[in-house]
């Protein structure tokens, strides 16, 4: 996690789910946003998550641990910094970019 780095949010499903949502508009790989630093991501993914989940998580420890025992849900933070959740068939996560 260097300064000046910066960062995109993907989302991926499957091409059944990609061609009824109007987000992915038949694409099952798209990028949502970039040009982000890594705290901007994870807000952003944090409002993502509480918008699909209807709720209003104040942080993302807080996502993972309501969501643990759950198929979908928050996962815990990687060694790089990076987060990602499922929700419905889809899954969104924050990445380096190159």
């Amino acid at each position: 996690m260097r300064k000046g780095n910066t960062y995109k949010i993907i989302g991926e499903t499957n091409q059944w789910i990609a061609n009824r949502d109007p987000i992915f508009k038949g694409k099952t790989n798209i990028t949502i946003d970039n040009g982000l630093s890594l705290k901007a991501a994870r807000k952003m993914l944090l409002a993502m998550f509480n918008m699909d989940y209807d709720t209003w998580y104040p942080n993302w420890g807080v996502a993972v641990n309501a969501t643990k025992n759950n198929v979908d849900g928050a996962v815990k933070t990687y060694n790089d910094g990076t987060r990602s959740y499922t929700y419905d068939s889809r899954r969104y996560s924050i990445e380096l970019e190159c």
